[in-house]
């Protein structure tokens, strides 16, 4: 079992078997149709229009805007941005940060996302990009 900022999960649970079974599950209890499923092994995945958070919930990801992160990739970024707004001050967007969030382009997203939450256990600037 880990525990995150904000979720709980059983890393065992994130294997795409468990991922469909879960899926499943969900679409008997919504009496639903599954929506699309993440490729095995995706972090990162488009959220799509009609799939209700609940859906993204049950599965292990968490929806942010129109992405959904596997909750064990979007509680590492949180960290690693927690660890550098711990520092003090303005930081700037690492290698690491792009690689954690998947995509270059989501970094805004995602940083009006997490950012609320972190600001509750520390002051956090808005980063500088570097270049």
């Amino acid at each position: 079992m880990r525990i995150g900022r904000e979720h709980v999960w059983i890393a065992g649970a994130l294997t795409p078997a468990a991922i469909r079974a879960r899926a499943l599950l969900w679409s008997v209890h919504a009496r639903r149709a599954v929506p699309e499923l993440p490729r095995a092994g995706r972090k990162l995945m488009p959220a799509l229009a009609g799939s209700p958070d609940e859906f993204y919930r049950a599965i292990g990801y968490r929806r942010v805007d129109a992405f959904a992160f596997r909750v064990d990739a979007y509680e590492a970024l949180s960290d690693a941005i927690f660890a550098y707004g711990r520092q003090g001050g303005p930081f700037a967007l690492t290698p690491q940060l792009i690689t954690l969030a998947g995509d270059p382009t989501l970094w805004s997203v995602l940083w009006r996302r997490l950012a609320h939450v972190l600001k509750r256990q520390s002051r956090l600037a808005e980063p500088r990009f570097t270049g």
